[in-house]
């Protein structure tokens, strides 16, 4: 798909990529799990979106890394569409994760939700 963006952009034009990423490596079989029960999806590092991008032969690629604070499970895994049973395990799998996994997500267990930091790569580059 990047190289076919770079073949349809004009010179200097912009590829923007905005991904949910891991918050950490080490964490990221966890996070694979946790979405192979949501949707078909790949998981991206940064490093893996920069490759990608540089292969397809653009240039002066950069990365910018925000955090979404204090992000809703609850409210996530609601607007999500599945079902009773999925959301359950999905938001089990929050509650009862690794310590590395609460630490890097900073995880926050409340009353009625889970709490997490949600980590987006933005990565630009220019033909």
């Amino acid at each position: 798909a990047a190289r076919e963006c770079a073949r349809l952009l004009k010179d200097k034009g912009k590829l923007i990529i905005c991904e949910g990423t891991p918050p950490s490596h080490r964490i990221r079989k966890d996070y694979e799990a946790i979405f192979a029960l949501k949707e078909d999806r790949l998981t991206f590092m940064e490093y893996d979106l920069t490759k990608l991008m540089y292969e397809a032969g653009f240039k002066d690629i950069s990365v910018h890394t925000r955090w979404l604070r204090d992000m809703s499970i609850r409210n996530w895994l609601d607007s999500s569409g599945l079902s009773k049973p999925i959301k359950d395990t999905i938001f089990n799998m929050h509650i009862n994760s690794s310590p590395e996994f609460k630490q890097d997500y900073n995880l926050k267990i409340t009353k009625n939700d889970c709490l997490i930091d949600m980590r987006q790569a933005i990565v630009t580059g220019t033909m």
